[in-house]
């Protein structure tokens, strides 16, 4: 029975949707728990300006400034993003890896590598998905939060480590987040997500 539901489940390329949603809707969380704690640094940030600039003291000054609940949070918050994206990159591995056998210029031993590829762009390519100027950056990017940036301090390779420096350096990141939605969708349907698209981010 076990054998059976393994071999249903890994010949049903659609049922990586389902784990998709979930990893998306956890990248959606983590990612508005990381926008609003930098907002309200920017707003802590201003507040402190705007007192200067009237001549009163900015907070803190005075002596050691404890944090407030709120600000403690903040300060764990602000480090979410990248294991945010880590779980966004891993969803689009799920979408895309549930193309390729529905792809028709991905040949079997090509197919075989992709399974242990975490490279979305390869992966865009082996599942015959066009990709814009703005959307092949994108996935190169993100491919490096899941293979090490949304879990280690380096790579295993200098090489890798350059790569992203690299893209720094030509504006790719950070990422849009607009981009990534409209590209996340446009793969969930082709995988056979469905016309009913998961939820929308928290507001």
């Amino acid at each position: 029975m076990v054998d059976e539901q393994f071999r249903r489940k890994e010949q049903t390329p659609a049922l990586r949707c389902i784990s998709t949603i979930e990893l998306k809707r956890a990248y959606d969380v983590l990612h508005h728990a990381w926008a609003a704690a930098q907002e309200r640094d920017t707003q802590r940030l201003r507040a402190a300006a705007r007192a200067l600039a009237e001549g009163q003291q900015a907070p803190g000054n005075a002596g050691p400034h404890v944090l407030t609940p709120e600000e403690r949070s903040d300060f764990f918050d602000n480090s979410l993003e990248p294991v945010a994206l880590m779980l966004l990159a891993f969803a689009f591995e799920n979408l895309l890896k549930a193309l390729l056998p529905q792809s028709g210029g991905a040949t079997t031993t090509k197919r075989r590598r992709a399974e242990y590829s975490h490279d979305l762009s390869k992966l865009a390519d082996l599942s015959g998905i066009s990709l814009t100027e703005e959307e092949r950056p994108a996935l190169a990017v993100l491919s490096h939060y899941s293979t090490w940036a949304g879990r280690y301090m380096t790579p295993k390779e200098m090489g890798e480590y350059k790569d992203r420096w690299l893209h720094l350096e030509r504006g790719e990141e950070p990422l849009d987040a607009e981009t990534l939605q409209r590209l996340y969708a446009r793969f969930y349907l082709l995988a056979g997500g469905g016309p009913d698209i998961p939820p929308d981010p928290p507001k």
